[in-house]
């Protein structure tokens, strides 16, 4: 499998480089890279530039492990690159896609997940999100959420940016599209034993409302008819958020969700007539959801309001997970480049 030499990348796996002892979390997953200079990211001479295409497999093994996951975003947190992003705003999927996805898998042919893994891995979790969304609380909702279960970090998660090639040069995101992977991946799923790690999990965060897209709604209706085992995976600022909200607070207008490609819209929008008979059914889903949600999360509703159950509840246990993101993170990234840099 080829990877960038010298010439054609500017940032290098440090081969002298180890985290000190002590070192702050984000020390030690920049301590795994060198650092780049301005907004333009370096690939990471780890990474493949060969893999098995897009094209050539099918959609629903377009996998990566969850600790792929938090390792990739370990190596973009570790560039120079990030932190001048982080300066601007908080740091979302359109980002992470525009400045280190794209320009990482460009010319290749393959996502980020096939780049990773040249035997491709059949998807067993399905995440559903917000592109806004910040990226550390959606990491964080992800980590609590496999903490929460007891789910093993080699679980296979299908991620849409991380999935499909972004590019879109040598295969657009239109013809993916028309290889229907999101439903390939729901009905490979329906038709195995759920358990925890299987099924979809749809990321909440604070910083964007995953009931105003219509991929995700959709996608959350189309796994309920088909059988697929669906949970909420929650950063702890939306569960603070949460707190004392009103049970009327948590109804869904879907008819009101946006997708912001007009061509996905008006096709998510005939598929959400022909699935559904239109929003009100769907409306219903997600309002039955939103309330297992809740439940899931371990809050009762009482006086109005939704409130943590003390013992039981998932509100606490989210206090220190910032500090438990970066700490994973390196561990992660560390574990990436080893398995890749022979």
């Amino acid at each position: 499998m080829k990877r960038l030499d010298k010439k054609q990348a500017r940032f290098t796996l440090s081969d002298e480089v180890t985290p000190k002892a002590g070192a702050s979390p984000r020390k030690k997953a920049s301590g795994f890279l060198s650092p780049s200079i301005g907004l333009e990211a370096e690939r990471p001479l780890w990474l493949h530039v060969e893999g098995p295409g897009n094209r050539l497999v099918p959609p629903e093994r377009w996998a990566m492990s969850a600790t792929q996951f938090h390792g990739f975003l370990g190596a973009c947190k570790a560039t120079s690159a990030y932190e001048v992003l982080l300066q601007e705003a908080k740091v979302d999927m359109y980002k992470i896609c525009k400045y280190f996805v794209k320009p990482w898998t460009r010319g290749t042919g393959n996502s980020v997940a096939l780049l990773l893994n040249s035997q491709p891995l059949a998807a067993e979790l399905m995440i559903s999100h917000a592109w806004a969304e910040d990226i550390d609380e959606c990491s964080e909702a992800l980590m609590l959420h496999f903490a929460r279960y007891k789910i093993m970090e080699a679980t296979a998660c299908w991620f849409c940016v991380f999935s499909m090639y972004q590019p879109g040069e040598i295969i657009t995101i239109q013809e993916q599209l028309a290889l229907d992977p999101f439903g390939r991946v729901l009905s490979t799923m329906s038709q195995s034993a759920f358990d925890d790690a299987r099924g979809m999990v749809v990321i909440h965060t604070s910083a964007s409302e995953v009931y105003e897209r219509l991929w995700c709604v959709f996608e959350i209706g189309k796994a309920t008819l088909d059988g697929v085992q669906a949970k909420a995976a929650c950063s702890f600022a939306y569960i603070v958020a949460q707190s004392s909200r009103s049970k009327e607070s948590l109804q869904v207008l879907t008819e009101h969700a946006r997708c912001s490609v007009p061509e996905d819209e008006e096709r998510i929008r005939e598929l959400m007539m022909s699935e559904f008979g239109g929003a009100e059914m769907l409306n219903q889903m997600i309002w039955d959801f939103r309330l297992a949600m809740m439940r899931q999360m371990g809050y009762e509703l009482r006086d109005g309001g939704w409130h943590a159950i003390p013992n039981t509840s998932f509100y606490r246990k989210g206090k220190n997970a910032s500090a438990d993101l970066l700490e994973l993170q390196a561990a992660c990234l560390q574990k990436l480049v080893l398995s890749l840099d022979p």
